[in-house]
């Protein structure tokens, strides 16, 4: 854990961690929690946060020749994630589809479902919305 000032930390998750402590030996402890979420790798790299803090040094690691490929290839990976845990969720219910398929309960057949899937992952992906 990082001291940022007398009483305030920061995790290894990048959570804030502050106590306070009075002379009775009552210890308040707050935790606070933040995360940034993107709709896509293009709203990431341009949002002001990114843009106008870390960018220049990743441009300078990366190069400014390779720099446009470069970011293509996360964008690529994010979709690439993305698609994978969508699929990944599928499967954790598989069994349970093939159980209620096998009693009747089951509106389609598998592979409908399956090509259901496939087509709102790509829809989502070609609106930019996978990040």
């Amino acid at each position: 854990m990082e001291e940022l000032t007398q009483g305030t930390y920061r995790a290894k998750n990048g959570d804030l961690i502050r106590y306070r402590d009075d002379p009775a030996g009552h210890v308040e402890i707050e935790i606070e929690h933040w995360e940034l979420v993107f709709r896509s790798a293009r709203e990431f790299f341009y949002a002001p946060v990114i843009e106008h803090g870390p960018l220049t040094q990743w441009k300078e690691i990366v190069g400014r020749e390779v720099l446009h490929e470069t970011f293509l290839a996360i964008k690529e990976s994010i979709d690439t994630y993305f698609a994978h845990i969508a699929r990944e969720g599928f499967e954790k219910r598989r069994l349970r589809l093939e159980a209620l398929r096998a009693s009747g309960y089951l509106k389609h057949d598998l592979a409908e479902y399956i090509e259901r899937l496939e087509r709102e992952i790509l829809m989502i992906q070609q609106m930019k919305f996978s990040g």
